[in-house]
């Protein structure tokens, strides 16, 4: 049987990585499959019991400078028939013909935003290549697999406003893997809000750190720590630099409550990360934060970092009161999500 190829190029840091492993990890025994990977996150390929075959490359070159190249070779082989299903794991592809099966994973909510098209897509943000390889997905995938409804909503209404005729839309709920054991960390704050950030603009971290500062003034013990490559801010604000993923499990299991300000998310990992501690939150009231935490969280509305201290102070103060919602809504939240596993019945694979 004629293998399946895997384009994961686009899966180069943080929470698109982590997608690419967990998938990787929870292959189905006995699929063959061929890896397209960025060459740094070889590492990625090791764990699993499908037969996988990895083709690294230069996320630098061909995931930007040639990746109309990448893209047109992608292309010939599905034309060609080489591989019996192509799953597009990296948020956009040029679709091959129809009669080589595809499916597009879109894990990227910033690429069907209503904004214009920028020269260089930099941080994920769109550019008019991306979007018509995105639109070639949308005319000819046998399907685009979303994480969450919201998303579904939003990638119908990007197909409506480009007049695609548009393939059809399924939703795969992750449920993300938690390591069994943590490893220690010290808490720097008496009261710890935590935000596993980055330096995307849609991450508005300067607009957490001004909250953190105003929320200090009030009560001494409250502090932020962010991951990132951050400039140092204040007292009250720890940037701890680019960290793994086991050290950022470690820093929610030691910490009072998350703080999210990002006004573009499709799945919201830190979200469900948190959720398994049982940590309170301070959200954007925004679609995919109220679809993960429901009544549990505490939302600001406005982009005014007095309104968000605001509501980190009332989070201090019904500290175990929003646990015990937390906790209450984790149970639901779970039993309505999919394994990494059942993500590849959706893919058609097996």
């Amino acid at each position: 049987m004629r293998p399946v190829l895997v384009n994961g190029l686009g899966c180069y840091e943080a929470g698109s990585r982590l997608v690419l492993r967990e998938l990787l990890k929870s292959a189905p025994a006995g699929a063959h499959l061929w890896v397209i990977l960025p060459s740094g996150n070889r590492a990625d390929l090791l764990a699993g019991a499908a037969v996988i075959h990895g083709i690294p490359l230069n996320h630098r070159v061909f995931g930007r400078w040639l990746r109309p190249l990448f893209e047109l070779s992608l292309y010939l082989l599905g034309a060609l028939g080489v591989f019996r299903r192509i799953v597009n794991v990296s948020n956009y592809g040029w679709c091959a013909p129809r009669w080589t099966p595809t499916v597009l994973y879109c894990h990227n909510a910033l690429l069907v935003e209503g904004g214009q098209d920028e020269w260089s897509g930099k941080g994920g943000r769109p550019n008019w290549f991306k979007r018509w390889c995105l639109d070639s997905c949308l005319k000819r995938a046998e399907k685009v697999v979303v994480q969450t409804e919201h998303m579904a909503v939003r990638m119908s209404a990007y197909a409506a406003r480009r007049g695609l005729g548009a393939a059809p839309i399924e939703v795969a709920r992750p449920l993300p893997s938690f390591p069994e054991t943590v490893k220690s960390v010290e808490k720097i704050f008496a009261f710890q809000f935590f935000y596993p950030a980055s330096s995307f603009p849609h991450k508005r971290v300067e607009l957490a750190v001004q909250a953190a500062i105003l929320a200090n003034r009030e009560d001494s013990r409250v502090g932020l720590v962010l991951t990132g490559e951050l400039p140092k801010r204040a007292s009250c604000v720890r940037e701890l630099g680019a960290i793994s993923h086991e050290t950022v499990m470690a820093h929610f299991a030691v910490s009072d409550a998350l703080l999210f300000t990002s006004n573009q998310e499709t799945l919201a990992l830190p979200l469900l990360e948190a959720m398994h501690h049982g940590l309170p939150a301070v959200l954007p009231e925004l679609p995919y934060a109220q679809d993960i935490y429901g009544e549990a969280a505490l939302y600001f509305k406005s982009d005014e970092p007095r309104e968000i201290a605001e509501a980190m102070m009332a989070c201090v103060r019904e500290s175990e009161k929003r646990r015990v919602r937390v906790t209450a809504r984790r149970e639901g939240e779970w039993n309505r999500r999919d394994s990494w596993s059942e993500h590849w019945n959706k893919f058609g694979v097996i």
